[in-house]
């Protein structure tokens, strides 16, 4: 019994179950998701709304790259398409302090001299659409701002 068991066994390993050899098939490259990693959202305005923009990021892409690139304003192309900024040219870094449910957003200029529109490109740009309190502080001064009102 044990002998016919060993033949079959090298039966199958001989035949190979009717596969055959083959040469190496090249392929092209593999499948890829789109590049979010390396894409920010920041908000500008436009006709007086907020408008959403796509910017490619130079590494990976987040709030704090979102907001560096608010602070440089709009691109010379996205000018041309009648984009705008409400933020001050002299707004500097902006820092971001998460804390349990608050989060606070330091600016280089005095935050009471900031439009609506302005907080509302910050709190958008950074992402801060859940129900959480956010500060905005700057100037020796701060003030509470509301979650993103953008709807799309």
């Amino acid at each position: 019994m044990r002998k016919s068991i060993v033949l079959l066994l090298l039966a199958m390993a001989v035949s190979a179950c009717g596969v055959r050899p083959s040469v190496v098939i090249q392929g092209g490259p593999a499948p890829s998701a789109p590049d979010v990693l390396n894409a920010d959202t920041l908000f500008l305005v436009n006709d007086g709304k907020l408008a959403m923009v796509q910017r490619s990021a130079t590494g990976l892409s987040g709030e704090v790259q979102a907001l560096r690139q608010l602070t440089e304003g709009p691109t010379r192309l996205e000018r041309e398409q009648g984009l705008t900024t409400e933020l001050p040219s002299e707004v500097g870094p902006i820092e971001l302090n998460p804390g349990q449910g608050t989060m606070r957003i330091s600016l280089d200029v005095d935050v009471n001299t900031l439009s609506e529109m302005a907080v509302d490109q910050v709190v958008c740009t950074a992402g801060l659409v859940k129900e959480i309190t956010v500060t905005l502080a700057g100037g020796g001064h701060s003030r509470l701002a509301e979650p993103c009102p953008f709807k799309g």
